[in-house]
């Protein structure tokens, strides 16, 4: 009875320190679960971060679209604009042209009436 007291107290002692162990393990299991727990709330504050600054990026890009928008608008304006002096620069370029031709006639006339006149004093 004695040896089976022994083994019974030996087989206990065993399951004690298995289950020490196992306790000792979980501990460990623990400590590392809250390691990482720890830095899965440190990346959802760095992902919150993340996403704030998201945020500010999105209403940048908005503001920039409307910019732009302004920009293509004002640049269309501007090429109207720049048609219009083109189209208003050929047409003036075409009255100096056409006033040119005028006034190389009134020269020419004005030539021909100075002879005229200098011939009708010779002839007085």
């Amino acid at each position: 009875m004695e040896e089976i007291l022994r083994q019974l107290l030996e087989g206990q002692k065993q399951l004690f320190e298995g289950q020490n162990r196992v306790e000792s393990r979980l501990e460990g299991m623990e400590g590392r679960l809250n390691g990482i727990e720890g830095r899965l709330s440190s990346m959802e504050g760095r992902l919150e971060g993340v996403g704030s600054r998201l945020e500010n990026l999105e209403g940048q890009v908005e503001e920039n679209s409307g910019f732009i928008q302004a920009l293509v608008h004002q640049s269309e304006y501007q090429k109207v604009q720049m048609d219009q002096l083109v189209h208003a620069t050929a047409r003036i370029e075409g009255e100096v042209k056409s006033i040119r031709t005028d006034l190389g006639a009134v020269e020419a006339i004005t030539a021909k009436n100075w002879n005229d006149i200098i011939q009708l004093k010779v002839a007085r």
